[in-house]
């Protein structure tokens, strides 16, 4: 799957920050369930992930506790987010900067290695398990992961 040459619209998925300081998960968890299993392929690296309500916060989606806890319940509620992130909004990174302690060098944020690769772990065997339930192959989703961070061809 080359990314550049495939031009397919976004899928947006929009969380209030109501939905966030409640922790309420179930809108965004239903939205993506009703892609399966009609709609998987075509949803397949798709889905950017928003949250609304937080553009006069000054911190950055990442230091807010309660954000951090909305998408680690997503993540733990549904999964399956590695088949359906679009890696060219940078929602990998994103999520693992939710899920572990973002860490600042020079002026840029990433994660430990350590915790790179815990969040991988993670994230792959909740792939594999979302695509073995829906007998489907998560080599496109592997694919665009190791590209992301800078594996391809490994």
């Amino acid at each position: 799957m080359d990314r550049t040459t495939e031009a397919r619209p976004r899928v947006l998925i929009q969380a209030s920050r109501r939905e966030v300081e409640e922790l309420d998960t179930g809108r965004l968890v239903g939205i993506l369930d009703s892609f399966a299993p009609d709609l998987m392929e075509r949803s397949r690296n798709r889905v950017q992930l928003e949250v609304s309500g937080y553009l006069e916060d000054k911190r950055e989606l990442f230091d807010g506790p309660e954000v951090r806890a909305f998408l680690a319940k997503l993540f733990d509620d549904r999964g399956s987010l590695l088949y359906w992130i679009d890696f060219d909004t940078k929602m990998l990174m994103l999520l693992g900067l939710m899920l572990y302690p973002p860490v600042r060098v020079e002026g840029q944020v990433t994660l430990q290695p350590f915790h790179l690769q815990a969040f991988l772990q993670r994230a792959f065997g909740k792939l594999n398990c979302f695509c073995e339930r829906w007998q489907t192959s998560a080599e496109p989703s592997t694919h665009l992961v190791h590209q992301a961070i800078g594996m391809e061809g490994v």
